[in-house]
């Protein structure tokens, strides 16, 4: 497996922390967030210490904040898949060029400004690895974006960073091995037809050419055991 980092947990990061929902298109790709202010991870209001650099402060009585990030892929494959570790406090959402990859702490189905994370988080630590769906991923720029939801509104902590990577499984080269089949190439490197009726190959390949059966000058003919196992 070949692992490529694509977002380290101190990336910069375009953030709304309003207090009111931004426009239904903020997860997509084309939304511009030039009026969002930028910092880099990890964001904090956290007195205890975390597994990140605390960079960026956040303010304190809102119940969901929202984060984008463009990523460059330079290539990708069908077994290129997107592995995300998360750094929230208390629940989060991530979406991939408009498209839910992740959640965590949080109900099915739609979500709202107002919707509260469930369960609280006490101290802020890296989630496990996830792999998510990566079918939106495209070779180019793409667009992380992510929501951060409180689990109440007098809560005394807000925590986001984020991690992610490319991974890839390389399928070991399969071992050499001998062939169960054999097959003799015979080439005419003269400049006159040779009649190849009546020759007989025997041992690995037992046969005999038929009647009419010539060589072209410069021609080649292969005799197989098995003639399907070579085409």
């Amino acid at each position: 497996v070949t692992e490529r980092p694509l977002v380290a947990v101190d990336s910069v990061w375009r953030y709304d922390q309003s207090g009111s929902e931004p426009a239904a298109d903020w997860r997509q790709p084309e939304f511009s967030d030039i009026g969002w202010r930028q910092g880099s991870g990890a964001f904090f209001v956290e007195e205890s210490d975390l597994p990140a650099p605390k960079s960026t402060p956040l303010t304190l009585g809102r119940i969901t904040y929202y984060f984008r990030t463009t990523v460059v892929v330079e290539e990708k494959s069908a077994a290129t898949q997107l592995a995300l570790r998360l750094l929230v406090d208390d629940g989060a959402v991530v979406f991939l060029n408009g498209t839910e990859v992740l959640r965590m702490n949080l109900p099915e189905g739609p979500l709202e400004y107002t919707t509260f994370a469930s369960p609280s988080v006490g101290n802020a630590v890296f989630s496990d690895r996830k792999v998510v769906p990566s079918e939106s991923l495209r070779v180019g720029t793409n667009v992380l974006a992510v929501e951060v939801h409180q689990s109440s509104l007098g809560s005394s902590d807000v925590v986001f960073g984020l991690e992610a990577s490319l991974i890839e499984e390389i399928r070991p080269a399969l071992p050499l091995r001998e062939s169960p089949e054999s097959w003799v190439e015979l080439h005419n490197p003269g400049t006159r037809a040779v009649e190849l009726s009546g020759w007989r190959l025997e041992e690995g390949i037992d046969f005999t050419f038929p009647a009419n059966t010539p060589l072209e000058a410069g021609g080649y003919l292969v005799v197989a055991r098995d003639a399907a196992s070579l085409r």
